[in-house]
């Protein structure tokens, strides 16, 4: 049987440089201990890297296209609606694969302009994605007539503050971060639009939020 073939340099380096940075962190991995890693000369990894803030903006944007596909499944209905548990529960596995960003993202975004670029250029393209999204979906009857733009607004900065932060928020009140508790937080993300929700709705989003938590062995509270 033939075996399978050998992933690339190149993706080999993005492999092992996603696994250390979310080892030892960002900041203390080098260029030096990825290609030690790897068992390559440092020569060898410039050769497909300049730097080791190329590596990451790849991985971001790795990151960045796994979260945009969640986002694509969206419908401004019903059943359409309740993907967007799926899309809290599934995008925090994404982001625990790459969590090297959602841990250090501010250093890195201050010393790398071109990653800062990309993120606010990403920032804006999905808050028109999901207003878009939620005023569909307000004159599809599935939110009650209180949820006004303004409110849909801040509702999706709150959201993505919730999605990027959370893991720095459990790890400074002294909990170890793990996908469990990343995964705490669509209850958080959950309850924000709870109050705005046609009723039927809402209970069927929670319930099928209950019904992820006991399939991960998680009791609901």
């Amino acid at each position: 049987m033939t075996p399978p073939p050998r992933p690339d340099t190149r993706e080999r380096i993005l492999e092992t440089a996603r696994a250390l940075f979310n080892e030892r962190g960002y900041t203390s991995t080098s260029t030096n201990h990825i290609a030690a890693e790897l068992g390559i000369s440092p020569g060898n990894l410039y050769y497909h890297f300049p730097n080791k803030q190329a590596i990451a903006r790849e991985l971001w944007q790795r990151m960045s296209d796994r979260w945009g596909s969640l986002w694509a499944t969206l419908r401004p209905s019903r059943v359409g609606f309740i993907r967007m548990v799926d899309l809290f529960w599934d995008g925090c596995g994404i982001g625990w694969d790459y969590r090297f960003y959602l841990q250090e993202q501010i250093t890195m975004l201050r010393e790398d302009p071109e990653l800062r670029r990309l993120q606010l250029a990403n920032m804006a393209d999905r808050s028109q994605l999901i207003g878009r999204m939620m005023a569909e979906a307000g004159a599809a009857g599935l939110f009650v007539d209180t949820l006004t733009p303004e409110v849909g607004e801040q509702i999706n900065r709150v959201e993505w503050f919730i999605t990027h932060f959370w893991l720095s928020f459990i790890e400074i009140g002294g909990e170890e971060p793990s996908l469990e508790a990343f995964r705490g937080s669509v209850r958080i993300q959950l309850l924000l639009m709870d109050p705005y929700l046609e009723p039927t709705l809402r209970q069927e989003m929670w319930d099928y939020l209950a019904d992820l938590e006991r399939d991960a062995g998680r009791p609901s509270p």
